[in-house]
């Protein structure tokens, strides 16, 4: 199953690649592989925000039922959080196309990284007890109302000796590297729980698209 990922940067396409590979085997119940793609890219325009994403959507519904792009099971439309009128402007392209999924991650992306807690802890072999002074160890702690995502990232790769490098204002290494672990073991449950607003909606979006493109397919054979 082919899924092409319209995002603002390389970090969300692996991240995002990573969450659906397990949406589809946990949730749709698709065992085989899927094939993802930077399909912004593909079409010719530049990773560079929100703004550049929502120009490369309106080209993509020039090109989706022709060439290559026919072939795609579904898109995938994820930017991080924006104005509602912004919003708005991507719910009405999509809007009709049950092979468009547009989500919003709130306030980025990285609150879906970090609202996976055990995921994180495991990968940077950390306790609770290495982070207690830090944001991440606060008690009444909630990524989706974190502030600042990167930062509280930055802060507790800076602590870990399991990684070589921190996460800065973001690092796409270190991101390819949760996510060639995540797309195995994300705790989808508990990311739905902390993110309630922005990976809620977008689990359940993907998961009926998927369903759908693979009843679409047993029908086809």
């Amino acid at each position: 199953m082919k899924i092409g990922i319209i995002s603002e940067s390389p970090i969300d396409l692996a991240l995002v690649s990573a969450l659906l590979s397990r949406i589809a085997i946990s949730r749709a119940g698709i065992a085989w592989p899927l094939q993802t793609d930077n399909t912004i890219e593909r079409i010719g325009i530049r990773q560079n925000g929100h703004g550049q994403v929502l120009k490369a959507l309106k080209k993509l519904k020039t090109l989706i039922n022709d060439g290559p792009f026919s072939e795609y099971s579904l898109f995938i439309v994820l930017v991080d959080q924006v104005p509602a009128g912004i919003r708005r402007r991507f719910e009405r392209e999509v809007r009709g196309n049950a092979r468009l999924v547009f989500a919003t991650a709130i306030r980025e992306i990285e609150a879906w990284w970090l609202a996976d807690r055990a995921s994180v802890l495991a990968w940077l072999r950390l306790t609770e007890a290495d982070i207690t002074t830090h944001r991440y160890g606060m008690a009444a702690y909630n990524a989706e109302r974190d502030h600042n995502p990167k930062d509280t990232l930055d802060q507790i790769t800076n602590i870990s000796t399991a990684v070589q490098t921190r996460y800065d204002g973001g690092n796409v290494g270190l991101a390819r590297e949760f996510s060639s672990i995540w797309k195995d073991s994300a705790r989808l449950d508990q990311i739905e729980i902390s993110c309630g607003a922005g990976f809620a909606p977008f689990c359940r979006a993907t998961t009926r698209a998927l369903r759908r493109s693979r009843s679409n397919a047993r029908n086809a054979d």
